[in-house]
This record gives structure tokens, sequence and C-alpha cells, in this order.
């Protein structure tokens, strides 16, 4: 479930997710060659059904003019994605769209180029620049909401 909530928004999409993949790596463990591999095998099955999931439900591919990208943004949401704790990025992450969610968790959380999250998402490096920098703009928004809810309730 841990691997599937930075995808999805609802936990039943996440336990379906968790369901298919364990279908998927009982069927396939006769491909496994090396034991000591399984967690990031596993991992990696898990990560793949959640983006396939992303893929038939939701609608990443839409057409997005581009527009320049705001370099303030960029620096001020990766200063913001160091200083928020564990729970409070994955609320806040759950918050995005998904087409921006999927890029932002393969850039932050996989460590993907936007060379590999085009090639894994059928899109053109272009359309993972834009919704990294969509996601990027979306999440600070989500930040200052959320720390005006905070002020507020002290």
């Amino acid at each position: 479930m841990r691997i599937c909530m930075p995808y999805v928004k609802e936990e039943s999409a996440a336990k379906t997710i968790v369901n298919d993949s364990f279908l998927k790596i009982l069927d396939k463990m006769d491909n496994l060659n090396d034991v000591a591999a399984f967690n990031a095998w596993a991992h990696r099955i898990v990560r793949n059904t959640a983006v396939d999931h992303l893929r038939k439900t939701s609608n990443y591919r839409s057409f997005i003019r581009l527009q320049e990208y705001d370099e303030n943004t960029s620096d001020f949401s990766n200063k913001i994605l160091n200083e928020l704790n564990g729970s409070d990025l994955l609320r806040m992450i759950q918050l995005l769209e998904d087409n921006e969610r999927l890029v932002f968790n393969l850039f932050f959380l996989e460590d993907y180029s936007h060379k590999q999250i085009s090639k894994e998402l059928q899109i053109t490096v272009e359309m993972s620049r834009w919704l990294l920098y969509k996601a990027r703009k979306s999440f600070k928004k989500i930040y200052f909401e959320s720390s005006k809810v905070i002020i507020g309730m002290q």
C-alpha cells in the first residue's frame, strides 16, 4: 500500500493495485532469477501496476499548451519537499491531479529522468516537463492553502 498511495487518491484504488500486483508477482515468480532482488523486483511490479492503473483511468495524455517554466516555482517546490514530513507530503501529493501526481512521483520518488518518464508514459519529454511544472505549481498552492489552515487554527 505504501508504494501505491502516492499514485492514487483513494485507498480502494491502492488496494486494487496491490491485489493486481500480488497476482502478477505470483504469476511471474518463475521469472525471478535472484531471490535477493525480490524486494526491488516486487516494488517495480507494484509501481508499474500503479502506472498502468493511472493510464487506464486518467486522461494524462490530454493536450496541454506549453508555457514558460517558472524557475522560482521549481526552487520553492524543492525547498518545500525537503521541509515536509512523510505523512504531510503524501497527503499533499494525493491532492494533485492524476497526470501531475504520476509525473511528480516518478520524478521525485522514483528518481526518473524526463526521458525515462516520457518512455514509461508514452508522452513527449516536453509534456513530462510541463506536467512536472504544473505539479510543482499546484503543490506550491496546496502548501500555502494548508499553511493558512494551520495558522488559522492556532
